[in-house]
């Protein structure tokens, strides 16, 4: 079941981007197309992360980003609310 989308929590909502913190990770892709077990397991791996270092974002402020820069290879970014070490 898909979680139910609210609009009306998004309209003439705007967003800052200046100075935001996020941590990265990879996977890699199949010509730009994941895994879906991949791709549980690194969310689970990011979230661990921010969590541990105490950077873990309040759910309605969390925020991931996905790109492909190549056929074989995903980046993922996902929001944090203070530096998280490597």
């Amino acid at each position: 079941m898909l979680p139910e989308i609210r609009s009306s929590s998004m309209a003439r909502k705007t967003h800052f981007w200046k100075d935001k913190l996020f941590i990265k990770d990879t996977i890699p892709l199949f010509f730009h197309m994941p895994f879906p077990p991949m791709v549980g397991r690194l969310m689970g791996r990011m979230w661990k992360k921010a969590q541990d270092a105490g950077a873990d974002p309040e759910l309605n402020d969390f925020l991931c980003l996905a790109t492909d820069p190549n056929p074989w290879k995903g980046e993922y970014y996902m929001l944090v609310k203070k530096e998280v070490p490597a």
